[in-house]
């Protein structure tokens, strides 16, 4: 049903696979993409952690990823920075350095840790070349006024 945008369908079916030996991290992992799909995100990451508990697939970054992505929507930048490095840690994607900088950008008064994300980030050679001229420049803007407040302050 998740597949012809049947989500209300699915959630019953999935309900009964969690009861399946060895098929609970999917059941969570769909149930969850249901519930994000219908917009009940409490539902949502519950299933998503859920998933993560049960975790033995090569799928774990993904998790990671989506709750990261729906913690900074919610402006709970701490849980997603946790999540962001999490999703890094387990599948590697350079995209995530991007987004992990993103948050500590605006999460962390000290911007050293979001400068050593972006050139983390833009060091990888990512394909988007957008996001890695983004992020040297923001990266430059920092280094820039970390600069002039310390001269301010001498």
């Amino acid at each position: 049903y998740i597949q012809i945008d049947s989500f209300e369908k699915s959630i019953p079916i999935l309900f009964k696979a969690l009861n399946d030996p060895g098929s609970a991290e999917n059941a969570h992992y769909y149930l969850a993409t249901a519930y994000n799909e219908l917009d009940n995100k409490p539902y949502a990451k519950h299933h998503y952690e859920k998933a993560l508990e049960e975790g033995i697939s090569g799928n774990v970054d993904i998790y990671h990823r989506v709750l990261a992505k729906m913690y900074n929507e919610e402006n709970q930048l701490s849980k997603a920075i946790d999540h962001y490095k999490d999703a890094y840690k387990y599948g590697k994607d350079p995209l995530v350095l991007f987004y992990l900088a993103r948050a500590a950008d605006v999460y962390y008064k000290d911007k050293n840790i979001a400068i050593n994300y972006y050139k983390k980030y833009y060091k990888s050679n990512h394909s988007n070349k957008e996001y890695v001229t983004y992020a040297k420049e923001r990266a430059r803007q920092l280094k820039e006024v970390q600069h002039q407040s310390r001269a301010q302050s001498n």
